[in-house]
């Protein structure tokens, strides 16, 4: 299996981790039921998904694609902070801070001569995901 795909596959997975937090589980925490054990299960997840691509790093050090999410990652937590920093001053509405985003992103992976394909969509989009998710926001909250 090509290391882009297993990459992809790892970002994938906290995508939907990220998601399930944001969404489900505090729509199940709403009804009543005790969401702590599937938190603690998602959290260990994720930090084995962690390990194991700090793991194959040293394997691939020199990958190209591995370099790529690299900055595609780096990218995506200074574009998050930033999207967050303008919102917080007033320069961005809430619903502007994904695009702004990811105009960041979009300039920063060209200043790094690499092309935006369908593929690195989605990874971006993942890694946004990600990003966001470290801003430490409760699930519901506005900002």
């Amino acid at each position: 299996m090509d290391m882009l795909y297993l990459l992809l596959i790892i970002l994938g997975i906290l995508a939907a981790i990220a998601l399930i937090i944001k969404i489900v589980l505090p729509h199940l925490a709403s009804k009543g039921i005790d969401v702590k054990a599937a938190l603690d299960k998602a959290a260990n997840a994720a930090a084995t998904a962690s390990k194991a691509l700090e793991a194959l790093r040293p394997f691939i050090k020199d990958s190209v694609d591995v370099n790529i999410l690299d900055k595609i990652m780096a990218a995506a937590h200074a574009g998050v902070g930033n999207a967050e920093q303008l919102y917080l001053i007033g320069q961005l509405k809430p619903e502007e801070r994904n695009a702004a985003a990811k105009d960041y992103i979009a300039k920063t992976l060209k200043l790094a001569n690499i092309e935006v394909t369908p593929e690195i969509e989605v990874v971006i989009n993942s890694a946004l995901e990600s990003s966001v998710l470290d801003l430490g926001h409760k699930p519901g909250a506005e900002g």
